[in-house]
C-alpha cells in the first residue's frame, strides 16, 4: 500500500511539474510573440511620427 501511495505522489508531482512547465512556456511564448509583434509596430510608428 505504501508503495502505491509513493507512486501516486510521484505521479501527482510529475503532473504538477508538467502543468507548471506548460504554463511557463506559454508565458514565455506570449511575451516573445508580444515583443515580436508590438516592438516593430512601435518602431514603425515612431519613425513615421519622426519623419
Amino acid at each position: 500500500m505504501s508503495n502505491a501511495n509513493s507512486t501516486w505522489s510521484f505521479l501527482q508531482m510529475f503532473i504538477y511539474a508538467s502543468i507548471a512547465f506548460t504554463g511557463i512556456m506559454l508565458v514565455i511564448y506570449g511575451i516573445y510573440h508580444f515583443t515580436v509583434t508590438f516592438i516593430p509596430g512601435l518602431v514603425e510608428t515612431a519613425s513615421a511620427v519622426g519623419s
